[in-house]
């Protein structure tokens, strides 16, 4: 229906006759009609399909099979573009132009048009118009009218697929993994899906881990970021919680019904994932100790840098002895979860009273956490969290100051020392009483080692030596367990830990993960490996196949949909496999004739 509809109106804008007769001249009558109808047919398409097309493949169609120069052609559907960008369609039409080419871009600006539109036998909105054309275009989908962000859908669905709920009745773990299997299902519908003015939509969470969206009757505006390219304009958004958020996402007069228990589930499960939920705890002393071991650390959630930290390690404990024993001028700022800590910061006070809190480890929600923290309690943090930029502290006032400190500490009863990211410069290790500092100046030594001794920093990893945040300790795996290059490891979100690329799989989403998981299936029709979540199994074709293509036929039960074809028996439609016949499905409907 859009094609004849779009049809009309190209008709109407490009009159027939006169391109016959003006723009034509020197072709008979019943070829040019036909190839008027061939371009009417591509500028048709582009509209429809919302595609870009240039004079070149236009001119193209124009001249193949004709006496006439490619130059001419060129001329006439540059007259045709013309018209196009001087007729009443010139506010819904984009030309563009480029250095060798002009692009025609038909881009109907669907938020802006009110008005009617007379497409010849039709009367239609141009809001309706679009609305028709990405619906019936579901690959058209465009993030602009997107009802969530990529990364807010991705984060979803790896929420939903760790989702669980105990039922001891069969029935009951039934129900509930097909309500799981819905809500993947509204999120892949979303994916192909615009969704205009008249709804609430472009849900995201921002860098501060608040859920926004656009609300209904504001304008979807895309600006370019340097970094994510094009991302939504923070103009007329609102912040909205995130229980309201996903029950509006998932509770659609038009989608499957979800039970209101899980949708309050994933919602717990999406706010912990983005806002900062954990105690905000001072420790001292052999606290301090406990806390650096990785096994308090939170292993149910992405701490980012933390659960990478090279002093983890148990064959690190006696490392840290110069934090233990010096009460008053070092303590640890912890921020404790129920299943374990998921940032750590140590806190300074320097000789001249200073109080600094050095490079906190955690992802970017508990560093927002802890910068706050400094800034309430007068401490100033890094400016940037990394092992660099010793002197770039930020003030309590907000205010980016470049300072050097020095630090007197008791060294009586220290043997080894711990990695250190900011205050790693030592004149001196041998003394009962040293001064560190963060002045390069003091480079006598460098507490910055992994194994416990001073002038370290750096790791031979396969005969090269690098700096410790450039590798990364794998632990499981066919590898031997021990430090790789960040360029050689990936890390795993199924099971929270890093593999060596060798023990790597790459999906067909794009992601990568362990090889020998149990999650992973081989869909051998896309030649590709999927979550098991994603997929299920037809015992008929021995296969897995995604669950969106998957049909579930009379006989032989769920097949590959591009494997079936249908049969009418007394104007009932029955979906069979492509091996089925007649005979096969009169056969199986009655068994004993």
């Amino acid at each position: 229906m859009l094609r004849h509809i779009i049809t009309d109106a190209i008709r109407t804008v490009i009159n027939d006759d006169y391109i016959e007769y003006k723009l034509f001249y020197n072709l008979s009558e019943n070829y040019s009609k036909n190839r008027v109808f061939t371009i009417i047919d591509e500028i048709s398409r582009c509209i429809a399909d919302d595609k870009k097309t240039t004079i070149y493949n236009l001119t193209s169609y124009l001249q193949e099979g004709t006496n006439i120069s490619m130059d001419e052609c060129k001329i006439k559907m540059l007259r045709i573009f013309a018209m196009l960008k001087n007729s009443e369609y010139s506010k819904y039409i984009t030309v563009a132009t480029s250095n060798n080419n002009m692009q025609l871009i038909l881009n109907f600006k669907v938020e802006e048009l009110d008005d009617d539109i007379n497409l010849g036998s039709y009367t239609l909105k141009a809001y309706d118009i679009n609305k028709i054309q990405f619906h019936m275009f579901p690959s058209q989908m465009s993030i602009k009218y997107a009802m969530v962000s990529c990364s807010l859908s991705e984060k979803l669905l790896s929420i939903i697929n760790n989702y669980n709920e105990s039922h001891e009745n069969a029935l009951k773990r039934r129900t509930f993994e097909n309500n799981r299997e819905k809500m993947k299902c509204i999120l892949r519908h979303y994916s192909q899906t615009n969704t205009y003015i008249d709804s609430v939509r472009n849900f995201t969470v921002n860098k501060e881990g608040n859920m926004t969206c656009l609300p209904k009757g504001k304008r979807s505006i895309l600006v370019n970021n340097d970094e994510q390219g094009n991302v939504w304009s923070k103009d007329n958004r609102q912040q909205i919680k995130y229980g309201k958020a996903v029950r509006y996402i998932f509770t659609k007069p038009h989608l499957p019904t979800i039970p209101d228990k899980m949708i309050q589930g994933i919602s717990q499960s999406l706010k912990s994932a983005y806002t900062f939920e954990a105690d905000l705890k001072i420790v001292e002393g052999s606290d301090i100790e406990y806390y650096y071991n990785g096994s308090r650390y939170n292993r149910h959630e992405n701490t980012d840098t933390l659960q990478n930290s090279c002093m983890r390690h148990s064959n690190c404990e006696e490392f840290f002895s110069i934090y233990v024993n010096n009460p008053d001028k070092c303590k640890m700022l912890i921020a404790n979860s129920d299943n374990g800590i998921i940032g750590r910061a140590l806190l300074w006070i320097t000789d001249c009273n200073t109080k600094l809190m050095d490079r906190i480890y955690g992802n970017d929600i508990t560093i927002n956490a802890f910068k706050k923290w400094a800034l309430d309690n007068g401490y100033m943090h890094k400016l940037k969290q990394s092992y660099s930029n010793d002197t770039d502290w930020v003030t309590s006032t907000g205010e980016i100051v470049s300072e050097t400190y020095d630090i007197t500490l008791d060294n009586s009863d220290n043997e080894y020392y711990p990695y250190m990211d900011t205050f790693k410069y030592a004149d001196d290790i041998n003394s009962k009483v040293i001064v560190i500092s963060n002045d390069v100046d003091n480079e006598e030594y460098m507490l910055d080692s992994t194994d416990g001794g001073p002038n370290g920093g750096t790791l031979c990893v396969d005969g090269n030596r690098y700096h410790e945040d450039d590798v990364t300790y794998v632990e499981y795996g066919s590898v031997s367990s021990g430090y790789y290059h960040n360029d050689d490891v990936f890390y795993c979100e199924w099971n929270d830990y890093y593999y060596h690329n060798d023990d790597g799989t790459d999906l067909l989403n794009g992601n990568t993960v362990y090889s020998q998981s149990n999650e992973l299936c081989h869909l051998t029709y896309k030649d590709g490996y999927a979550h098991e979540d994603e997929c299920m199994y037809s015992d008929f074709e021995s296969e897995y196949f995604y669950t969106q293509d998957i049909e579930e036929c009379v006989i032989n039960g769920f097949v590959n949909r591009e494997n079936t074809h249908t049969l009418t028996v007394d104007d009932i439609t029955y979906t069979v496999h492509e091996t089925v016949n007649i005979d096969d499905l009169l056969n199986h409907l009655s068994p004993n004739d």
